[in-house]
């Protein structure tokens, strides 16, 4: 009997401890259960739903982001990485006056780009971008396909368009160039049958960076190729060409039949009124300490944005076009609202070899420039 009676205890109080189970067990699932236990498991389902939901937003912005060029966002630690190894190429390629350093990284287009800092200066300077290795530094990304909006922004964002935008009955053709700089020699020599061929149907001219890169001689030719373009311009091409020959300005001076007085007169004053040889002499005024200021057509320099030999301008716009007559050619005549005849000209395709002489080269289409 007693051990009948113990047993009845012992499976009432099994009876309990289930029946307390199922209370808890529902008190766990309505969400008031004390102990939390299956609570937190609930909690940890929805908590992974989340995670994965915010990874798919995520990854679907990176794959926009991707397709559309947007830049993005990088960690600190790769933006760290990235400012020191651009600060490195910088310190290396950047005179030691200059105040210049990498600022703020993002991602974009598949590579990593460089928000660039200049002390003192208040114009935007254009990023850098740097291969995510970090082994090349890329000065500008271009797009191979790019969109219609695109190419219509090409000149505003600093690239400059193939063609002539606006259109006039008189095209403004400005060729700045330094005297001495082979590939301001090589655009000279392609223009100048252009500017042949289409006479007075257009406003063209050659003008001068507002720095020289090849010392004395430079600053002393510009100031004589200014003079005669100014004094007596229709002198001025067969001079020239025959300046491009061998830089012989003696022998040219007497070919082009120049008027020596009134030369050494306009020298005279122009280097008076630019100040041409009293910044010469001044090294504290040089640019990045390097090279002589050459202010004559300062005002065209930084209207344009003009950074190097050689810069075409028609109608007001930077033009990127190859050196060769036909070439420049098609690019000038883009300027004309009704294009004359002259436009049908057949002028060379081939490039003129860089520097002084004669020769053609097959890389006329390249940019390559000094100081650009």
């Amino acid at each position: 009997m007693v051990e009948e009676k113990k047993k009845d205890v012992s499976e009432k109080k099994k009876e309990k401890i289930k029946d307390s189970e199922k209370k808890e067990g529902k008190k766990c699932f309505d969400g008031s259960c004390a102990s939390g236990g299956k609570n937190i498991f609930v909690w940890i389902i929805i908590g992974l739903i989340v995670i994965g939901l915010i990874m798919v937003v995520v990854g679907k912005n990176k794959e926009k982001n991707a397709r559309t060029g947007e830049p993005v966002p990088v960690s600190d630690n790769v933006a760290e990485e990235v400012k020191n190894t651009v600060n490195e190429w910088l310190a290396l390629n950047v005179p030691a006056d200059v105040s210049i350093s990498a600022g703020k990284v993002m991602e974009e287009k598949g590579f990593y780009s460089v928000e660039i800092v200049v002390e003192g200066q208040s114009e935007e300077v254009p990023p850098l971008y740097i291969t995510k290795d970090m082994m090349y530094i890329i000065p500008q990304v271009i797009e191979v396909n790019p969109s219609e909006e695109t190419k219509e922004g090409m000149a505003t964002e600093g690239m400059p368009a193939t063609e002539a935008h606006t259109k006039l009955s008189k095209p403004e053709v400005e060729v700045f160039v330094m005297s001495h700089c082979p590939y301001g020699t090589q655009i000279e020599k392609g223009m100048i049958p252009v500017f042949e061929a289409l006479g007075n149907k257009i406003d063209g001219k050659f003008k001068f960076v507002d720095y020289a890169m090849h010392g004395v001689k430079e600053v002393t030719e510009q100031l004589r190729q200014y003079c005669i373009q100014e004094k007596e311009p229709q002198k001025f091409l067969t001079y020239l060409t025959c300046f491009l020959e061998d830089g012989d300005a003696t022998r040219c001076n007497t070919v082009a039949n120049i008027n020596q007085a009134i030369l050494n007169q306009c020298v005279a004053v122009t280097d008076e009124a630019y100040k041409v040889t009293e910044l010469l002499e001044d090294k504290s005024a040089w640019v990045s300490g390097q090279f002589p200021q050459f202010n004559i057509y300062k005002e065209e320099n930084e209207k344009y944005g003009v950074q190097g030999s050689p810069t075409l301008v028609i109608n007001g716009e930077k033009i990127q076009s190859g050196r060769d007559s036909a070439s420049l050619l098609a690019a000038v005549c883009s300027g004309f609202e009704e294009q004359p005849e002259e436009c049908q000209a057949e002028l060379s395709s081939t490039g003129p070899a860089a520097g002084f002489g004669g020769g053609t080269t097959s890389e006329a289409n390249t940019d390559a420039g000094c100081g650009a």
